[in-house]
């Protein structure tokens, strides 16, 4: 047999379509951890129009600055250093749904991430709730890490709001990239299938679990075949641990009104407790409500981020 026709032969042909697959699969999950200290979305924007050449917030990347942005682009990792300027008066909050960042013991807590090197200064503010902020401190870019435990802040950050005070350097005010959780400060708040056994074995587990595979179509509760893969899986952990009652929390993307997505988020976690009901689960174990698009995980202007924010979470009671 030739080598070319070693090469092309249907069962290496299989090999070769499959591996660039299980290397995507690979790195979708490693880039779910790695994301997980960041800002998934950008909760409030105000622009100061201090800076009166642009009628929005701007910034830019590199040597292309200052142009006008797009701030969502400083969510995430951010590996390409997309930077947001904040002039005098404009602030931006940053908000994480993936987790939280604790005040971890004789440690700093939370990196702010700049360009520059104009020394401009920012207010910082932090909340747990998004409604209720609690001054931090105000720092600049040769001083940004934050130590919650010098501040009279003292629950964990979900909202962190960054304030500029300046209009210094060639795109005037504090040049922003991200603000993070320093290593030892950062708690995931959700988990996927893949740790189900630690889910109801742990009972220290706070998190809630992702069930990836019982997703939906827009404007639909139908759960599809692989969902049901995934309610099986959950069927067999109720009955190994009978002790263990459960929240089934339905969502939605933004799409349509409030109302009717509210409704539709209600009809989806109903359609997972139904499920679990049907195969012989008590439904005094099991609670459902829905949450409509109150509360998303990613911003709801793409198809990806729409996908993500219509999910089924399932929580320890």
């Amino acid at each position: 047999m030739t080598t070319h026709s070693i090469l092309f032969h249907p069962r290496n042909l299989i090999i070769f379509l499959l591996i660039p697959l299980f290397l995507f699969s690979s790195w979708v999950c490693a880039q779910k951890k790695v994301d997980s200290k960041y800002p998934d979305l950008i909760f409030e924007a105000y622009y100061s129009g201090y800076f009166n050449v642009f009628d929005g917030l701007y910034g830019g990347k590199g040597i292309d600055h200052p142009i006008r942005m797009d701030v969502n682009k400083i969510l995430g990792e951010n590996k390409e250093k997309w930077f947001v300027s904040l002039p005098t008066g404009s602030y931006i909050i940053l908000q994480y749904t993936d987790n939280e960042i604790f005040d971890a013991p004789n440690q700093n807590d939370i990196f702010i991430e700049y360009v520059g090197c104009c020394d401009e200064y920012i207010d910082v503010s932090a909340s747990y709730d998004g409604k209720v902020f609690t001054y931090l401190g105000r720092y600049s870019g040769c001083d940004n890490e934050i130590d919650l435990a010098k501040t009279k802040y003292k629950q964990p950050v979900r909202f962190l709001k960054i304030e500029g005070l300046d209009v210094k350097c060639s795109s005037p005010g504090f040049d922003l990239v991200s603000a993070y959780a320093l290593p030892g400060a950062n708690r995931e708040l959700f988990t996927g299938m893949e740790e189900v056994d630690t889910f109801f074995e742990n009972k220290n587990d706070k998190r809630a679990l992702i069930m990836e595979n019982v997703y939906f179509e827009n404007d639909s509760y139908e759960i599809k075949d692989k969902g049901v893969q995934d309610l099986d899986i959950i069927i067999s952990k109720l009955e190994e641990f009978p002790e263990i009652n459960v929240l089934i929390h339905g969502h939605t993307d933004s799409n349509a009104s409030e109302s009717y997505n509210q409704i539709l988020s209600e009809n989806r976690a109903k359609s997972v407790k139904s499920y679990l009901i049907s195969k012989g689960i008590n439904p005094h174990r099991i609670e459902s409500m829905g949450f409509g698009e109150s509360k998303p995980l990613r911003p709801n202007d793409t198809e990806e981020g729409r996908a993500i924010n219509r999910r089924v979470e399932l929580r320890k009671k």
